[in-house]
């Protein structure tokens, strides 16, 4: 009886210590195959550039392949909520800019919410621009103002969806500025860049090296201070209006994805961004980094969403 008491023990022993190893061999093990960036708009616009950038050196980092899937529609709803329900297992992770994840869930009947993610890690946050076609008839913001103010609903403004950030700021800088304007949307960036350059529309908010990619005069910046590329663009606080708004972009990873998991990932996002030669690829495309992690971008994130919230009552986008 006492052998078979040790025999037992001795076989619990080597059970309690395989499953206190298995995470350690899981971690280990991470990644194995193929990790799918999914972007939740299409081609040409900000975040598949970003994700496009970042390819080869997480590839290099992490030894397996990385795939960019552009999944479009519904102002990055669609994409989001297939990201939201992906299995958590370090095989799917979201590249999403702010509105999917902070503005979205307010506005829609959505089967996800910002807290659907585990927050990776922050790579830029840049201001938004005003931009227009060189072909513009007003040359400053103050005039174009004046002739809205006449002219309700004469101009039209564009964004890649109902509730996107282009959409909500052009909405905040209407009510700030007490005029009135239509508000076209397209699909995704591309589409809303090709508008504004062939005149479809007037005028459209977004960031600013998008402007420089796709050689848009920028009327005003949605910040408090002077932006480095558009140093001549006028602040909102300059228009006088308290009003400001960035668009940063991150990395999130279905919720309940292994901790360890998301550590590996955001290393690799975190070394990328301090090899030269994807800085130098970022700045060519004069893209803003703002990099954050942990639980400052958790916080950040959240703080985010609830701020949002806000801006959508007051803007009458949310009731």
């Amino acid at each position: 009886m006492k052998r078979k008491m040790q025999t037992l023990g001795s076989i619990l022993s080597i059970l309690c210590l395989l499953v206190m190893a298995a995470p350690a061999a899981m971690a280990a093990d991470y990644p194995s195959h193929t990790i799918t960036v999914l972007v939740p708009f299409g081609a040409g616009g900000a975040a598949d550039m970003h994700s496009r950038l970042l390819q080869p050196a997480l590839k290099k980092r992490l030894g397996v392949n990385i795939v960019v899937k552009n999944v479009g529609g519904g102002a990055g709803t669609i994409g989001a909520a297939q990201a939201a329900a992906s299995k958590p297992d370090g095989y799917t992770i979201l590249y999403s800019p702010i509105a999917p994840i902070c503005v979205q869930p307010h506005l829609r009947n959505i089967p996800y919410s910002y807290d659907s993610f585990e927050p990776v890690a922050r790579v830029s946050n840049p201001p938004v621009v005003l931009m227009a076609s060189k072909d513009f008839a007003f040359k400053d913001v103050a005039s174009f103002i004046v002739d809205a103010k006449k002219n309700p609903n004469k101009y039209i403004y564009d964004s890649v969806g109902a509730g996107s950030i282009p959409h909500v700021a052009m909405a905040g800088f209407c009510n700030k500025a007490g005029i009135k304007m239509k508000h076209l949307p397209f699909r995704d960036g591309g589409e809303m860049m090709k508008a504004l350059l062939g005149n479809q529309v007037d005028v459209g908010v977004e960031l600013p090296h998008l402007a420089t990619r796709y050689g848009l005069r920028v009327m005003a910046v949605f910040a408090d201070e002077k932006y480095h590329l558009f140093p001549e663009a006028p602040t909102m606080k300059e228009l006088g209006f308290d009003f400001s708004y960035a668009l940063w972009m991150g990395f999130f990873a279905p919720k309940n994805t292994p901790a360890d998991r998301i550590a590996k990932f955001r290393k690799a996002v975190s070394d990328s961004l301090k090899d030269k030669e994807i800085l130098d690829k970022f700045k060519q495309q004069h893209v803003d980094l703002g990099y954050m992690e942990g639980q400052e971008f958790v916080d950040f994130v959240k703080n985010c969403y609830l701020e949002n919230e806000k801006i959508l009552i007051a803007t009458g986008l949310k009731k």
